[in-house]
C-alpha cells in the first residue's frame, strides 16, 4: 500500500481551482475527436493489425471492399502497408507486401536479441489460416523466417511481448496453444503449459503495469491480460485472465459486468496523472461483436469499460436508448448520423495537442516525499493551464518542545530537487483506428480528448466536478475518486482541495 508519505503528501495537494474557481459548465465535452485527413489515407477496413513502431503507428493488412489487384485478382484481403507520426497523416509505404494478402492476423513489437527491435507479423486468413512469420527493422523490407514454425496456422489468435519473450495464444481453429520464443529470428518456439482458459479466438491480450497499491505494496508487476473471445458452438465470452511476471495463469473475474463479446480491441493507458503515477496505469476496451442479431452478421457494441486491476470494471461511455457518447461508434446512413458500435478494429497509444496550448507538468526528478514514487512529468491538474501552479506556503509544525516551520506545494509534486514544473504542448492519447460499423468497414481513426478520462456512464466528472486540462476529474467539495463518485472522508473534506480528495479517496479504497 502507499506509504504515510504519499497519503500525506496527496492529501495535501491542491487544485488551481482554489485560487482561479473553474467555471460552472463546460461546453463541447464530446469524448473522441476524429482526425479528419484519416479517412483519405487507407480504404475503409477490418481485421487489420496495428502497432507503434520507430515513432510511427503502422496499419498492416486487412478485409475491405472488393477490389480487383494488379494480378487482376479479385479479392477483399489486403498486404499493404501504411505509416503515420500522428495518426492523421497516412502514407502509403508498400501497396502490395511480399506476405499473402490476409486479415486476422497480428503485428507486433518485440526486442529481437539477434538485430534490436522489430515489428513481426504473424498467422492470418489468407485465405486459409496460415503460420507464416514475417519481421522487419523499418517497416519497409520484409524478411520471411526460414525455419518451419512449430505451431499451427491461425487466425485471430493474439501475441504479445512478456518476460523477453515473444508469445502466440489461442486462436482458429479454436484452441487454447501458448507458444513463446527468445528469437523469432532463430525459432526455439517451446509449447507452454496448457492454458486453463477455454480455447478461443477474437480474445484481446494487452501488456498491463499493475502498481502499488494495487498490489498492496509500492511494487510493480508486468502483466498480460488475455479478455473477451468467442469459443466452441460459437459461445461468448467475458471472462478475464492475466500471466504474472512468473508466466502463471490467474482467473481475475469469470464475468465482468461488461456484455460477452469478441473483436474488442484493449489498451493498457498511463494517462500521466499524478493518480495514474500512484496507483498505476488504467486498462480500457472499446466496443466489439457478437455474432450475428438476426438481422445483421454480426451485432456491435459502442460502449467503453475501464479496470485498473482487471477485476473492478466501470463502463465510461454510455449507450443507453441507442445513442453512444462515443463519437467513434457513428456512422453515415442516408442523411444522417447513426450510432451502430465497432468491431475489427485496433487501438494504439498515441498524442494529440493540448487545447489551451500546454499543461504543466511536474519536474523531471519530482518524486513523493517517501521517495517511493516517480512523479516527473505527471499533469498538474488546473482548470486553466495559462496560469503557473500555485507556489509553496510556510506552515508551523510542533515537534516536542521545538516549532518547524517548513514549505508545503499543493501542487501535487512532492520533493523536487530543481523546478517543480515545466510545461508541455502533448498529452497521451488513444487512437482508434478504422474496423466495420455493423456490416459497414470504415477507415477513420479518431483520438481520445480531455473528456475521454473524465466520462464515467455518459457524464463528466459525474456531473459533480470539472473536467481539468489533461483529462483529470477536480471536484465538487466533499466529493471525490477519478469520477467524483465517491463521497470525501469527513475528517479531510474540509482541510483539502478538490483533487486532494480524489487521490485521497482512491487511495483508501485500495488500501
Amino acid at each position: 500500500m502507499p506509504s504515510h508519505g504519499s497519503l500525506w503528501l496527496l492529501a495535501w495537494i491542491a487544485a488551481c481551482a482554489v485560487a482561479n474557481p473553474c467555471p460552472t459548465t463546460q461546453t463541447n465535452t464530446q469524448t473522441w475527436q476524429l482526425l479528419d485527413k484519416s479517412t483519405a489515407g487507407f480504404q475503409p477496413r477490418d481485421g487489420h493489425a496495428s502497432a507503434t513502431f520507430l515513432g510511427k503507428h503502422w496499419v498492416v493488412g486487412g478485409q475491405t471492399e472488393p477490389y480487383t489487384t494488379r494480378q487482376l485478382i479479385q479479392t477483399t484481403r489486403r498486404s499493404d502497408v501504411w505509416s503515420s507520426v500522428d495518426g492523421n497523416n497516412w502514407v502509403s509505404i508498400i501497396d502490395e507486401a511480399p506476405f499473402q494478402r490476409r486479415y486476422g492476423h497480428t503485428l507486433t513489437v518485440f526486442n529481437e536479441k539477434t538485430t534490436g527491435p522489430v515489428m513481426v507479423l504473424m498467422g492470418g486468413f489468407s485465405p486459409i489460416p496460415a503460420n507464416d512469420i514475417w519481421y522487419t527493422k523499418d517497416g519497409v523490407s520484409w524478411t520471411q523466417v526460414s525455419y518451419i514454425v512449430p505451431w499451427t496456422p491461425r487466425g485471430w489468435h493474439c501475441a504479445f511481448a512478456h518476460n523477453n519473450k515473444l508469445w502466440v495464444a489461442g486462436g482458429s481453429p479454436l484452441n487454447n496453444e501458448v507458444w513463446a520464443t527468445d528469437s523469432v529470428v532463430r525459432g526455439n518456439w517451446i509449447q507452454q503449459p496448457q492454458a486453463p482458459w477455454p480455447v478461443r479466438a477474437g480474445h484481446s491480450c494487452v501488456n498491463h503495469k499493475i502498481k502499488n497499491s494495487t498490489l498492496g505494496d509500492n511494487s510493480t508487476e508486468s502483466t498480460v491480460v488475455v479478455l473477451a473471445g468467442w469459443g466452441q458452438a460459437s459461445q461468448m465470452y467475458n471472462d478475464v485472465w492475466s500471466l504474472d511476471s512468473t508466466n502463471k495463469w490467474n482467473l481475475l473475474t469469470e464475468a465482468a459486468p461488461w456484455p460477452i463479446r469478441a473483436w474488442t480491441a484493449a489498451l493498457s493507458f498511463n494517462a500521466l496523472s499524478q493518480v495514474d503515477a500512484i496507483l498505476g496505469p488504467r486498462l480500457w476496451i472499446f466496443g466489439g461483436g457478437r455474432i450475428g442479431n438476426g438481422v445483421n452478421s454480426m451485432f456491435t457494441y459502442s460502449d467503453v469499460w475501464v479496470t485498473r486491476d482487471g477485476v473492478k470494471w466501470q463502463g465510461t461511455s454510455s449507450d443507453r436508448l441507442g445513442q453512444s457518447t462515443a463519437q467513434w461508434c457513428q456512422v453515415t446512413e442516408g442523411d444522417g448520423q447513426v450510432c451502430i458500435g465497432k468491431w475489427g478494429h485496433t487501438v494504439l497509444l498515441g498524442t494529440r495537442n493540448v487545447a489551451d496550448d500546454h499543461v504543466n507538468v511536474c519536474g523531471v526528478d519530482c518524486r513523493t516525499s517517501d521517495d517511493v514514487t516517480y512523479l516527473g512529468g505527471t499533469i498538474i491538474a488546473q482548470c486553466n493551464s495559462s496560469h503557473a501552479p500555485p507556489g509553496g506556503s510556510l506552515s508551523t509544525t510542533r515537534v516536542g518542545s521545538v516549532y518547524q516551520v517548513s514549505t508545503t506545494f499543493s501542487d501535487g509534486c512532492g520533493q523536487c530537487n530543481t523546478a517543480r514544473y515545466y510545461d508541455t504542448p502533448t498529452v497521451p492519447a488513444v487512437l482508434l483506428i478504422a474496423g466495420s460499423s455493423g456490416d459497414q468497414k470504415v477507415s477513420d481513426v479518431f483520438v481520445s480528448t480531455d473528456f475521454f478520462l473524465c466520462e464515467l456512464d455518459g457524464k463528466v466528472c459525474s456531473n459533480q466536478g470539472y473536467c481539468a486540462r489533461g483529462g483529470v476529474c477536480l471536484c465538487d467539495p466533499e466529493l471525490a475518486g477519478d469520477y467524483c463518485d465517491q463521497t470525501a472522508p469527513p475528517s479531510t473534506a474540509a482541510a483539502t482541495s478538490w483533487l486532494a480528495l480524489m487521490v485521497t479517496v482512491t487511495l483508501m479504497s485500495n488500501l
